[in-house]
């Protein structure tokens, strides 16, 4: 699961790990970033 959010705190972000995701995006979405995502979680 990846979380995607406006929030960019890094507070949110370990907080977003605590509960299980696996990785995290923030808003405004960037095509480079989503498709190193995708990329990293597809390869394993």
């Amino acid at each position: 699961v990846v979380a995607l959010t406006a929030h960019a705190t890094r507070e949110h972000k370990e907080r977003c790990f605590e509960v299980g995701m696996s990785d995290y995006l923030t808003k405004p979405l960037r095509l480079n970033e989503i498709r190193a995502v995708v990329e990293k979680w597809v390869a394993s």
